[in-house]
């Protein structure tokens, strides 16, 4: 799934799943776009850098649900706003765990119109560098 656009806007309810390998856990779904429906949204990224550089676009989804698990799951690319990697939050919610060193880090984390937000990040510089969380229209936990 490295480079790819996996678009499930059309569905209703979406679950993609990104998992290493057994051997390694390693760079799965690298630099790809992820795209909710307007159901529920899950994702699941996990290994070593599984869902580097990726945009997870859940902004019509209802719920988001987004788990990044593993040593830099989910990191993005660059530091710099531009070029950064984007995780949107769905109409009612996003819950976002970012478990595992430097996971999460570089991301644009936005809520969007999501009336709760909850962001866990568990490591050691889980979510520390350059990562940006845009609050959505309720409740905001990190």
């Amino acid at each position: 799934c490295t480079q790819t656009y996996l678009n499930a806007s059309m569905a209703t309810d979406a679950d993609i799943e990104c998992a290493g390998s057994s051997i390694d856990h390693d760079n799965t779904c690298q630099n790809a776009t992820l795209v909710g429906g307007t159901g529920s949204f899950n994702v699941y990224c996990l290994g070593k850098r599984t869902c580097n550089g990726v945009n997870i676009l859940s902004e019509n989804a209802v719920f988001s649900n987004i788990n990044c698990i593993g040593d830099n799951a989910c990191e993005g690319n660059a530091a710099t706003l531009s070029e950064m990697t984007y995780i949107t939050g769905g109409q009612c919610g996003l819950q976002l765990v970012c478990d595992g060193v430097h996971a999460c880090q570089h991301v644009f984390i936005d809520g969007g119109h999501s009336n709760l937000v909850n962001v866990s990040c568990i490591g050691q510089h889980a979510c520390s560098i350059n990562t940006k969380l845009v609050c959505g229209t309720g409740a905001c936990f990190l």
